[in-house]
């Protein structure tokens, strides 16, 4: 059994072995000659030896198939083996529809000298013909499971923008330009996509689809383009276990970028930008695990100068009332002046 991120389950696979043929000095015989193998079951659970290579865990089980088994003539005994599918299924289980042919070779003395395996079929049902010899017999099941985040992070993953309150003069209907990248786990087809739905923070603070809908469809490992503003974000609701993320935002002018990140319920740091008009990038990618919250907010901070050279950002309070005394201070300075040139002695 095949899986990532996600916790071994207990679970039990069974397999049945048909008698298909008899053999003997090359001549085909009664097939009742055939003694039967009763279905066999193979449990997986956490104590399976299990190894992992490039994330993905194979968790593996085995039974010797002819345990028990008398043959009472010498010859060719074949079998079709093939897994049935638990009743009721387990969740999130992909079962394999491999068949193989197994050769049972009988000597003279009753005993087994010889075991040949076939595949029929591979792991996803398409026919193997001819039927390809292999050395061993093996069948492989995937456990592809799915998370929607948390309760308080509704959403495998959550990637959303604001801008900060230390920006008052910026424009709240900016678009801001990101780069994702979504990358399927490799137990999902290669044709996998990924959809995400853009919402916002209204009045009351709650968050709420965008009307009219506005949805960004992503294929596996492209990076897409992905366009929000203040308040917004885009959420994809569901992912397959161990699909991995990153997201960059490009740069926009005069804001400077941070983001508060977290993979599977850990903050992880990411250096916030110390020049304006610069990209961020959440760096990874990031595997996603079993429900769990994964989430950017990226906040942006406006450092823009007006042509009078003051620095209009935070913080507010300083520079605000800098400004105002400015224009008082002038002011005063205007009508002291015409206060003097109205006391001036007029000249005749």
């Amino acid at each position: 059994m095949r899986l990532e991120n996600v916790d071994i389950p207990q679970v039990d696979f069974t397999f049945t072995i048909t008698a298909e043929a008899f053999y003997v000095a090359g001549v085909a015989g009664n097939i009742n000659y055939v003694p039967p193998i009763p279905n066999r079951t193979i449990t997986i659970n956490s104590t399976s030896p299990s190894t992992v290579a490039a994330g993905i865990r194979t968790v593996t089980g085995s039974i010797n198939i002819l345990e028990g088994i008398d043959f009472a003539r010498r010859g060719e005994f074949y079998y079709i083996l093939e897994e049935i599918p638990n009743v009721p299924a387990t969740p999130n289980m992909i079962y394999s529809s491999a068949r193989y042919r197994l050769g049972v070779y009988v000597n003279h003395n009753l005993e087994v000298f010889a075991i040949t395996v076939s595949r029929l079929n591979e792991t996803d049902g398409t026919p193997v013909s001819p039927a390809k010899k292999v050395d061993y017999l093996a069948i492989y099941n995937t456990f592809r499971a799915t998370t929607t985040g948390t309760a308080s992070c509704p959403g495998a993953l959550v990637i959303g923008k604001e801008i900060s309150e230390d920006s008052p003069f910026a424009d709240t209907s900016t678009l801001f330009d990101f780069d994702i990248t979504l990358t399927a786990t490799v137990l999902c087809p290669a044709n996998t996509s990924f959809t995400g739905r853009v919402q916002v923070r209204n009045a009351a603070g709650n968050w709420v689809n965008a009307s009219p809908a506005r949805t960004y469809t992503l294929n596996n490992s492209a990076s897409t383009l992905v366009q929000l503003r203040h308040d917004e974000r885009i959420v994809f609701e569901e992912l397959v276990i161990g699909t991995r993320f990153t997201a960059t935002e490009r740069e926009h002018v005069d804001f400077m970028a941070s983001v508060v990140l977290y993979v599977n319920g850990v903050r992880v740091n990411v250096a916030p930008n110390t020049t304006k008009n610069t990209e961020l990038s959440l760096g990874g990618p990031h595997a996603i695990g079993q429900h769990l919250r994964n989430s950017a907010m990226f906040i942006n901070y406006q450092d823009f100068s007006p042509p009078t050279g003051l620095v209009l950002a935070a913080p507010t309070y300083v520079v605000a009332p800098l400004f105002i005394a400015g224009i008082a201070c002038v002011a005063a300075f205007a009508r002291k002046a015409r206060k003097r040139i109205e006391d001036m002695p007029v000249m005749h």
